[in-house]
This record gives structure tokens, sequence and C-alpha cells, in this order.
């Protein structure tokens, strides 16, 4: 089980208070943008190579969309949305 994922978007990583990240994490920079966090979506372990977390990502667009939108909607510190592609 991972961290509760409110205000995540913007957020610094690894700043849930009681969640034993694993380390992975601390050799990427910045906070969670969209692009950021759209590229850990997607592949987690190219992300943050040694990342002990089971998931293999979203590979189709939309759903890494809908899962962002989520997480913004969920989010006091969103940043500005980038424009689209």
């Amino acid at each position: 089980t991972g961290p509760n994922l409110y205000d995540t978007l913007g957020a610094a990583k690894q700043s849930h208070a009681g969640f034993n990240y694993s380390g992975a994490l601390e050799n990427t920079e910045g906070d969670w943008s969209w692009e950021r966090m759209d590229a850990w979506l997607e592949n987690p372990s190219k992300y943050a190579r040694g990342t002990s977390m089971a998931f293999a990502g979203l590979k189709r667009d939309d759903e890494r969309a809908n899962v962002l939108a989520y997480l913004a909607s969920y989010s006091t510190m969103t940043p500005e949305m980038p424009a689209p592609l």
C-alpha cells in the first residue's frame, strides 16, 4: 500500500509523513509536476530506478491523463496545467 495521494500533484516527492518510502525517488529531481507525474505513471521503474513499487505503469496516454486529472482534483497546490502537445 502506498501513501495517501491527497495533495500529491505539485508537492515535494516523499512528502507524506508516516510512509516508509523506498529511497529510489531521492535520485530524481524536483516536485511532482505534471510532466514528472506523467513519467512516473507511465513507467515507475524507469523513472525511479530501484523503486520497490510493484506497479507496471500506464502505457496509454488517455489513462494517464485521467489519473492526472483525478490527482489534480485532490491537490491544493496543483501547478499550472501545461499546454497540450
